[in-house]
């Protein structure tokens, strides 16, 4: 409705852990398994997302021989507010891999499932392609 709201409040948290390193010993071996967890939370009275929890894992050199490409699976879960007409809450699969094709062009396909898009009860399926250039 465009108002203003004084004192709006909010906050999040992320977490992160290194499960396992190809070669620990060497700082500048990239190859690793992290964790990630992310949980945030605003106001249900301000905003139609009030708690937004979020996990997952980012494998460096999953492929033998691509010891620079990212491999991703990243689950997340919000919960949107009743009030703001929102039927459920949300949830989102999603999967992708980033191929470093050379020190400054990098390749990213990515598959997202969301269950109960926008909040509706109906799913969706989005997939794209990132091209990232570095110069």
């Amino acid at each position: 409705s465009g108002d203003v709201e004084d004192g709006a409040t909010g906050f999040y948290l992320v977490v992160e852990q290194s499960l396992w390193r190809e070669a620990p010993e060497n700082p500048a071996d990239t190859q690793a398994l992290v964790l990630f967890l992310q949980y945030g939370h605003a106001d249900a009275d301000l905003f139609e997302v009030e708690h937004h929890l979020a996990g997952g894992l980012i494998w460096q050199g999953f492929i033998p021989g691509r010891d620079d490409d990212i491999s991703g699976l990243y689950l997340s879960w919000v919960d949107l507010v009743d009030d703001a007409g929102h039927a459920e809450d949300e949830l989102a699969i999603e999967l992708f891999h980033r191929f470093q094709l050379t020190p400054f062009l990098a390749l990213q396909p990515d598959l997202q499932y969301i269950v109960d898009a926008g909040g509706e009860s109906g799913d969706a399926v989005a997939i794209s392609l990132r091209i990232e250039v570095v110069f």
